[in-house]
């Protein structure tokens, strides 16, 4: 239940939408935390790659505005939900190291999604936060840029 004393699923869409906005908005303002992430085990798919291991924890989220979208990853289980989709869909993902992050490949909603997360600054275009890396979420022949930030 929200304020208004009615289930979320009864609040008109924009009501919903707006919420969704606000919500993100204030995550958006909090200063990201540095990663600090323990170091992964030789052979562990996070140790591949250029020095990520570090650099990238196991759990983060990834989002981005227009449209909003947020991917919150813990391993390799990954929690997707937008304005459209508040409670969100759970899935299951393989990891797959590149030569400067990770992605993670799966399938949602009966279509294949990839989540690719990069290392490099990022700034999410609504605030003068900088978050360490950078997210690119593939869904239905839909590309989506974002950003990234320790959880």
């Amino acid at each position: 239940m929200v304020g208004t004393g009615y289930p979320l699923e009864m609040l008109p869409m924009w009501q919903r939408v707006l919420m969704s906005v606000m919500v993100i908005g204030l995550a958006a303002c909090a200063e990201p935390t540095p990663a600090t992430a323990p170091a992964a085990a030789p052979g562990d798919a996070a140790s591949t790659g250029a020095g990520n291991a570090l650099a990238l924890p196991t759990q983060f989220i990834a989002f981005g505005n227009e449209p909003f979208w947020s991917v919150r990853v813990d391993g390799q289980a990954l929690h997707w939900s937008s304005p459209d989709n508040l409670d969100g869909v759970d899935f299951v993902a393989r990891v797959e190291a590149m030569d400067n992050g990770r992605r993670y490949a799966g399938e949602l909603e009966g279509a294949a999604v990839t989540l690719s997360i990069s290392a490099g600054p990022c700034s999410d275009g609504m605030s003068d936060a900088l978050h360490p890396w950078t997210a690119r979420w593939q869904h239905q022949e839909r590309l989506l840029q974002g950003c990234a930030r320790p959880l």
